[in-house]
């Protein structure tokens, strides 16, 4: 996939050494973070998710780069993301491999750094790979989530970050044929609660899932719509005239 991105040189010689962001928006998708319900979310629909897919295996293959998807001033599109985003305000995903050295503490920092960016093309390959076994992963394979400045931070090796974007990738191209996308317009595509690191000492464990809410693949919705458009218009009824009573000609001459 080819995308179309921003570089923000970054000064200093420890973390990130370039700060890269997508050229273009991604408006039907919305990020939670588990740390306060222990719950997160991605919810986006095909094209938003492929996109993120694509965005974390170039900070996969970037050892030297973090990535961030400005998301943060987007609002709920209808119902359904009104009730899983309405009391928690959405936030921003930053993609970032370990051995970048970038703390979440050192990320309000990084992002004022940022200056003027000049527009780079990227070309990053699409996912295919097989799902990995739950044994595959062991806690320094695990992926970490830290929010920090309305920004959920995506860490680990690049090992675990190319799985994640496999997940992704197989969550959009899964939206078309879902039964549950096409009848209700949304449905719960994969998790990711192996893959996250859970260091809390609640006794719930944590969960983050990948939503997909797509309306072009509706099929109910579009069904209801043609109909509405297609129901044929009632005939007008022609009125008649009010009787008129004859006249005869002859007495009206008399």
């Amino acid at each position: 996939m080819r995308l179309s991105t921003t570089v923000h040189r970054l000064p200093g010689r420890s973390g990130p050494h370039r700060l890269v962001r997508p050229a273009f928006r991604l408006p039907g998708t919305l990020v939670s973070s588990p740390e306060l319900t222990k719950y997160g979310c991605i919810s986006g629909p095909r094209a938003d998710l492929l996109r993120l897919a694509a965005l974390l295996r170039f900070a996969a293959l970037s050892p030297h780069t973090a990535v961030h998807i400005p998301l943060r001033h987007q609002l709920p599109v209808d119902g359904y993301q009104s009730f899983w985003f309405g009391c928690r305000p959405p936030l921003d995903l930053l993609f970032v491999r370990h051995d970048v050295g970038l703390r979440p503490s050192a990320w309000p920092r990084v992002r004022a750094a940022a200056g003027r960016g000049a527009p780079l093309a990227i070309r990053v390959p699409d996912g295919h790979a097989e799902p990995p076994p739950p044994y595959a992963w062991t806690h320094p394979r695990q992926v970490v989530l830290s929010e920090r400045a309305r920004t959920l931070i995506v860490a680990g090796p690049a090992w675990s970050l190319h799985r994640a974007a496999d997940s992704l990738f197989a969550s959009g191209e899964r939206i078309p044929g879902d039964r549950s996308i096409h009848r209700h317009g949304e449905s719960l595509l994969d998790d990711w609660n192996g893959m996250v690191r859970d260091d809390d000492p609640r006794p719930y464990p944590v969960e983050f899932t990948i939503h997909g809410r797509d309306p072009v693949f509706h099929k109910s919705r579009w069904a209801k719509e043609s109909s509405v458009r297609r129901r044929p218009a009632e005939p007008r009824r022609r009125e008649r005239p009010p009787h008129r009573a004859a006249v005869d000609v002859r007495k009206v001459k008399s």
